[in-house]
């Protein structure tokens, strides 16, 4: 497991950006509904570790190696990972990033890690169930009542395989898995009341750093 995490702090145009990286539990959850960090350049890991549990980057995902590391990594290693209190690394934003030029393929080289995740949790799901958990909760996008009623209906799912395999800590996944519920839906209906509470909690918690 990953364990004493910290917080990653980048520059954006409009400020810093925080990624809180505290609780190993809760990064394995994370992990199930998006890439929670950290930024890929910044990771400085012991090769004898990868090499002991069988890890290594899946040549697959061409454009997400990183999501697949990490998530492998959190279930096999046993280990520390910190936070250097320096900014080491600076990230510029243009339009010749792989994540620009290359978008198609990054979302389904992440749908393939999700894919991995979710099977794990719900026994076997259908591409349409990935592509509608992309959707709603690592581009975090609910258009319309319709597809508000398949969130809440498909995080309802989540909560009761969880419950009935126990992979994940039964309340903490309800917890989050709730919180980026109201998140999702938030900033889809009520964008500008859900923007302004979710910088005043990015600086308050940057306060408390």
């Amino acid at each position: 497991n990953l364990t004493n995490l910290t917080t990653i702090i980048w520059e954006t145009k409009t400020g810093q950006r925080y990624t809180k990286l505290s609780d190993p539990d809760v990064y394995r959850i994370k992990s199930l509904f998006y890439y929670p960090g950290p930024l890929h350049p910044t990771m400085f890991i012991r090769r004898e570790s990868l090499v002991a549990h069988g890890i290594s980057y899946n040549e697959e995902l061409t454009c997400a190696q990183d999501y697949g590391f990490l998530v492998d990594i959190s279930k096999s290693i046993g280990g520390h990972v910190y936070n250097l209190p320096e900014v080491l690394f600076r990230r510029r934003n243009h339009a010749i990033r792989i994540t620009n030029q290359h978008h198609e393929t990054q979302k389904k080289c992440t749908m393939k890690t999700q894919t991995k995740l979710l099977s794990e949790l719900l026994g076997s799901v259908s591409a349409e169930e990935v592509a509608l958990h992309y959707q709603f909760f690592y581009e975090k996008r609910v258009h319309g009542l319709s597809d508000t009623h398949k969130c809440l209906k498909w995080a309802f799912k989540l909560i009761r395989a969880n419950h009935q395999t126990g992979i994940y800590s039964k309340v903490k996944f309800d917890l989050f898995t709730l919180k980026i519920l109201a998140l999702v839906i938030g900033q889809s209906f009520l964008p500008s009341i859900t923007a302004p509470i979710v910088s005043w909690r990015n600086r308050a918690l940057l306060r408390r750093k």
